[in-house]
């Protein structure tokens, strides 16, 4: 997956696990695990860039409910 700025931050490639067809899921040449759907693993590492993107004080914060 290539971001706005034409950099390479995450990559899926289709693998075969115990003879099964699984995606493997890396963000910036970090292994995240093994996805079963190409969207699916897509999907996760968009989630990592949006995650480590955040600023640090921000990262698990939620409104306040009312």
């Amino acid at each position: 997956m290539i971001d706005s700025l034409d950099h390479e931050y995450g990559l899926s490639r289709l693998v075969r696990l115990n003879g099964e067809p699984k995606y493997r899921v890396e963000f910036k040449g970090t292994l995240l695990g093994y996805g079963g759907s190409l969207r699916g693993s897509c999907e996760r590492i968009h989630r990592e860039l949006v995650r480590r993107s955040a600023p640090a004080s921000r990262i698990g914060w939620e409104p306040e409910r009312k």
